[in-house]
């Protein structure tokens, strides 16, 4: 094979790995999403639907969802068999069971007292009695906190792109400037070729 060939499919190729790592930066494989962000006004009641992911090959028997500075929660109803205990940090649900590869939903009412972004942050209480919290033993699966916009506007709520999508297009447009330009250049070379003979 000649170099130009060579040569092209090595730019195509790498035009196509900058793609790829471009998408796999914006939405990483791995763990499902169940939690939805909520956005309210501060001070006004509020019922935060809590949504959690089972990613762990053990059975979910609890769950705690952190309550942050800036959330008053008020009540947690719940569907049996679960059962939910507030206290002023931390609402804790147990007694019910969530399968691997399931989503858990939750309700908690109350309100924000602060304007900003806040996260309930989730601890999964797992059959076997341990824990799994941020990432779930290091497997890459995150536990997702849930979110609360309160008097502030969710990203991507503007009209215009985000960062990160501006990133992938940006590659995109990088990735197909490059394989036109080798394309341009393999067609001169060739037609430059042809003419010589």
């Amino acid at each position: 094979m000649c170099r130009r060939k060579i040569l092209v499919m090595l730019l195509i190729g790498a035009a196509g790995a900058a793609v790829g790592l471009a998408i796999g930066i914006v939405r990483p494989a791995g763990a499902h999403v169940c939690s939805t962000p909520v956005a309210t006004e501060v001070g006004a009641p509020v019922t935060v639907n809590v949504g959690v992911a089972v990613e762990t090959l053990d059975p979910v028997t609890g769950v705690d969802v952190g309550i942050p500075d800036g959330v008053r929660g008020d009540e947690a109803p719940t569907d049996p068999p679960w059962e939910a205990r507030v206290e002023p940090t931390v609402v804790r649900y147990r007694g019910g069971s969530g399968a691997p590869g399931s989503c858990l939903f939750f309700s908690l009412r109350g309100e924000a007292t602060e304007r900003a972004a806040l996260e309930l942050p989730v601890t999964l209480l797992l059959d076997d009695g341990s824990t799994r919290g941020g990432t779930q033993g290091g497997d890459g699966h995150e536990v997702l906190p849930t979110i609360i916009y309160a008097g502030v506007d969710p990203p991507g709520s503007s009209d215009g792109l985000s960062t990160a999508e501006m990133a992938v297009v940006g590659v995109v447009v990088a990735g197909a400037a490059g394989a036109t330009g080798a394309a341009g250049w393999w067609a001169w070379r060739r037609a430059k070729v042809g003419s010589e003979e």
